[in-house]
């Protein structure tokens, strides 16, 4: 528990940085969404709402970023970085049969 606490900021930085991966929706939306998830949506408005989600998580890997050097705003920034996530892992959890699937055992060296 001290290392996290002692390496606080840089928690905070490498969370951050992940999180802002999410930016990735927001420029190429059908594209990672079937690298993510292994689907695609259509319409203009799975566009535009996918967009927009990918856009809101990038701003919590900004705000993480933010609150690694700026050590007053840590208890609010990370308190919405822990609520946007656990609702991410439980709605990921209500569908788990068809996001959380093993993967299909690999074919290599059979005929």
């Amino acid at each position: 528990m001290t290392w996290l606490i002692d390496n606080f900021r840089i928690v905070l930085i490498v969370s951050g940085l992940l999180t802002a991966t999410m930016l990735q929706f927001a420029i190429t939306p059908v594209r990672s969404l079937k690298s993510t998830y292994g689907e695609t949506l259509d319409g203009p408005l799975v566009d535009l709402v996918v967009r927009g989600w990918g856009f809101l998580i990038a701003l919590v890997g900004a705000m993480l970023l933010w609150a690694a050097f700026h050590p007053e705003t840590r208890p609010l920034v990370v308190g919405v970085a822990i609520a946007s996530k656990l609702f991410y892992i439980a709605a990921l959890l209500a569908h788990r049969k068809r996001f959380l699937r093993a993967s299909p055992p690999s074919r290599l060296g059979s005929t």
